[in-house]
């Protein structure tokens, strides 16, 4: 292969690697839009609570649901079709290979049909014929290019995507079952206001309250309606139910009883034994043990007045002795101090006596001592 050949083999490789222009895509255009298939889903939405309370005795357990109410809805599945045109990316450069590819083509012909022309002393008639075949090559090749982008930049591309539309609702309030509510709280209210808390469900919606203990007793104490509330975090709350107050009152009653001794009041043993039966009348009027209590009290206030006639009529006895026995001590005193007297007017009648005596025998005693044992006795 001569030179000129081997020149114009090589530049035809490298113009047509590197001399096509890039195509892009332009704007692209919806054509169709088709419904291809739908479906249904219910979207959910969380609704009251509902609670299913029930109280065995004094314990009360409750079961805390959410309630779901969805909307049904209809969501298409839309096939769209969309074209794209074509866009040759370096327009420039394909009229530079169309000008460059007609020249060279012109000078190759011109060089293999009058090679005369271009023959000189350094430059032969076959070299000439050479170099037009190149460039007639060349100019051939520059010619398809540029040919080539005009076709690749022709048309449009299509393309075809899936997607979901708008869904459209075809149904509201839909029933979509329950979840448990975890964190629910569970209280007893009174008419007033007051309120008692029971407890907080668990994961499974649940809690559980014995009414006998701690704080709830006052339930009892308090008396009136009570009614039993659930309440979720964002404080809304809702009536579920009516404490039944007399399993509490009864269990209140037995453990009440369970310290008294009414037969010990009975007996009188202690006043404090028949203060906490009256205490336990106070607080259970009503009871079936009322009987029982209040004849315990009736027979400690009878053996209590009693006993009370039974000092009073000994102190009566007592004191009726005593004035039975002063007046004996003062008749003694007055017969005492009759003989006292006696005895101090007997003294002096004997003192005279023996006076007179004693001047009528004129100091005769014989006579003296016979007067006085016969006159002064």
């Amino acid at each position: 292969m001569s030179r000129s050949l081997r020149v114009a083999a090589l530049a035809t490789a490298a113009l047509t690697l590197s001399g096509c222009a890039g195509v892009t895509l332009g704007p692209g255009e919806v054509v169709s839009r088709t419904v291809v298939s739908t479906r249904r889903e219910v979207e959910r939405s969380s609704g009251a609570l509902a609670a299913d309370l029930r109280q065995s005795g004094t314990t009360v357990s409750v079961k805390v649901e959410r309630a779901c109410l969805g909307e049904e809805r209809v969501i298409p599945t839309i096939s769209t079709v969309t074209e794209y045109a074509r866009l040759n990316g370096n327009p420039k450069a394909d009229w530079i290979l169309l000008v460059g590819g007609l020249a060279s083509a012109g000078l190759g012909a011109a060089m293999i049909a009058s090679p005369e022309t271009f023959q000189s002393s350094s430059f032969s008639r076959r070299e000439s014929v050479g170099w037009g075949v190149g460039a007639s090559a060349l100019g051939g090749t520059l010619l398809v290019v540029a040919l080539i982008d005009v076709v690749r930049a022709s048309g449009v591309e299509r393309t075809t995507t899936k997607g979901e539309g708008n869904p459209t609702v075809v149904r509201k309030g839909v029933d979509c079952g329950r979840t448990p509510e975890r964190g629910a709280t569970l209280v007893a209210r009174d008419e007033e206001g007051h309120a008692i808390h029971l407890g907080t469900t668990d994961a499974t919606g649940e809690a559980q309250a014995d009414l006998a203990g701690g704080e709830t007793r006052a339930l009892a104490e308090r008396g009136g309606r009570w009614t039993f509330s659930v309440g979720d975090a964002a404080d809304r709350w809702r009536d579920v139910g009516i404490v039944d107050r007399g399993p509490l009152l009864a269990r209140l009653e037995d453990d009440a009883w369970k310290r008294l001794d009414p037969a010990a009041c009975e007996r009188s043993a202690t006043a404090a034994h028949c203060a906490a039966v009256s205490e336990f009348l106070a607080r259970f009027p009503g009871s079936a043990r009322a009987a029982v209590a209040d004849g315990a009290l009736r027979a400690y206030r009878e053996s209590r007045e009693r006993e009370q006639r039974e000092a009073a009529a000994l102190a009566a006895r007592e004191e009726a002795a005593a004035a039975v026995a002063a007046k004996r001590q003062e008749a003694a005193a007055a017969a005492a101090a009759k003989r006292s007297a006696a005895a101090a007017a007997a003294a002096a009648s004997r003192a005279k006596c023996s006076s007179g005596c004693r001047a009528a025998c004129a100091g005769d005693g014989p006579c003296a001592a016979k007067c006085v044992q016969t006159n002064c006795k």
